[in-house]
């Protein structure tokens, strides 16, 4: 039954993304395939709930038949050949022979290799976090059993219990597909966290490579993010921050990927839109990086204002925000919300305050080499990114203001300024978040050291994609594939 119930998944959202586009690789519509059909059955479930239908396997399945024969209808209108569905779009390439090349099958190799370490943990070791056995695995158990988000862990013999947990009501996506889980009969939720890391360790390797990146550059960066300690070794814990992690940074790339050739990769945006939409799903400060590409796009709009793109942007701030915005309706109609101390906002400045935060971040007495260069949490990765972030850009700053290459960098130059923009700005304004949270609910200490640590993992990720991608990186790469591959 957990078989069929992840290959009903599996399906939805092959054929959600085929039906997007049927040019997708087939590396992007595998991996992205799990990854869109959890958020979609995670909405349905959130629909089913609120019209008062249960939450059951049988209505989840025949939700997830009617997407997918939806998705089947509208390839069939496009008239889509059914060859193009199921087989990868580039057969032909692989009837002309493959090039064996060592050491990306070096690389390949360790990357599976601890991949499969992750995966054991996940499939042997059941869930142990306090956040989620207080929190997400209890709700995806008790959803599983009575079928309702609004359940018995909120109301006894028709009463009101009061206090609850505020885990017990975040965003619904890690609960809602660890529940899915359970109606199965699995023995542990954690099957799905392994399907997510799976699955978004190939959609970022199908991604890079439609960046047009050499295969031993898409195996390098997927290496790099494989050696981020904190976050590895959440890919096997039941908690919201790896989920957070892999949706953030795919949605960012995937923007990437559009706002480099807008014409030719519309289907793009629309991928953004999907993995931003789901993400808001996760936990509520997701929308924060939502608001980030927001601001890219309202650029955009600005510089080229026309219908199309206000319409564009319009429905960007929509789909993106209606996931949480329906959530939260849910749960307010249904007085779901924990009556314990609300997490808000204190835009007060406090110099003392000022000096922990800053310290927290960089380093002090509370935290040696604070949360971004603690090589525990991070390995290397921040050291790198600030190394290669100046060095690529005093060479571009070299190359196009002294040289005068204008023309031929000119695109060389977005895309590195709009890398730093998902990079670093990002860093920023996620961390001057945290300084202006008011902690009437933790210490700010705790805070900083597990909630803001764990939310760093969209921004490691991003930085292990601007290391592989910067100007200096890619071109060595490209070099040594064109050294390798010569004559051929």
């Amino acid at each position: 039954m957990l078989f069929i119930s992840l290959l009903i998944t599996f399906l939805v959202g092959f054929f959600i993304l085929t039906t997007i586009a049927s040019n997708f690789s087939y590396l992007e519509r595998l991996g992205g395939a799990s990854l869109v059909g959890l958020g979609v059955q995670v909405m349905l479930m959130i629909f089913l709930d609120f019209v008062g239908i249960s939450v059951s396997l049988t209505n989840i399945y025949i939700g997830s038949s009617i997407a997918v024969i939806g998705s089947v209808a509208c390839l069939a209108i496009q008239k889509t050949p059914i060859q193009k569905i199921l087989l990868p779009s580039n057969l032909s390439s692989y009837k002309k022979g493959i090039s064996i090349n060592v050491v990306w099958c070096f690389l390949a190799s360790l990357a599976i290799y601890l991949w499969w370490m992750v995966t054991q943990k996940c499939l042997f070791y059941p869930p142990f976090e306090f956040d989620t056995v207080a929190g997400y695995d209890l709700m995806a158990k008790v959803l599983a059993a009575e079928g309702t988000f609004d359940n018995s862990l909120f109301n006894s013999d028709g009463r009101s219990i009061f206090n609850t947990a505020h885990r017990l009501v975040y965003p619904p996506f890690v609960a809602g597909t660890f529940g899915y889980a359970y109606m199965t009969g699995a023995i542990t939720s954690k099957i799905i966290t392994s399907v997510i890391f799976t699955s978004f360790l190939v959609m970022m390797y199908g991604l890079l490579r439609q960046l047009e990146l050499t295969h031993l550059n898409s195996i390098f960066i997927v290496i790099l993010i494989l050696l981020i300690p904190e976050f590895v070794a959440h890919s096997s814990l039941s908690q919201t921050n790896m989920p957070q992690g892999v949706y953030t940074s795919l949605g960012f790339i995937s923007f990437f990927i559009w706002f480099r050739d807008k014409k030719n990769k519309q289907p793009y945006f629309i991928l953004t839109l999907l993995f931003l939409a789901i993400n808001s799903l996760i936990r509520l400060e997701n929308v924060l990086f939502s608001f980030l590409i927001g601001l890219l796009l309202l650029a955009h709009t600005i510089q080229q204002l026309n219908k199309e793109n206000v319409a564009q942007l319009i429905g960007y701030g929509v789909i993106v925000l209606f996931p949480i915005l329906f959530w939260l309706l849910y749960t307010q109609v249904n007085n779901l919300l924990p009556h314990t101390p609300k997490t808000g906002l204190d835009f007060s400045f406090n110099y003392d305050k000022l000096l922990q935060w800053w310290g927290y971040l960089w380093g002090g007495d509370a935290i040696k080499n604070g949360v971004l260069f603690n090589k525990t949490f991070f390995g290397l990765t921040p050291y790198l990114y600030f190394a290669f972030l100046v060095i690529s850009s005093l060479y571009l700053f070299f190359r196009y203001t002294i040289k005068q290459e204008k023309n031929k960098l000119k695109s060389v130059v977005l895309d590195h300024w709009i890398m730093v923009y998902m990079t670093l700005l990002t860093l920023i304004v996620y961390s001057i978040f945290f300084y202006f949270i008011d902690y009437n609910w933790d210490s700010f200490y705790n805070v900083m050291v597990y909630s803001y640590k764990r939310g760093l993992f969209a921004v490691m990720i991003l930085f292990s994609f601007f290391l592989g991608n910067n100007v200096l990186v890619r071109g060595f790469f490209d070099r040594v594939n064109a050294f390798i591959y010569q004559g051929r």
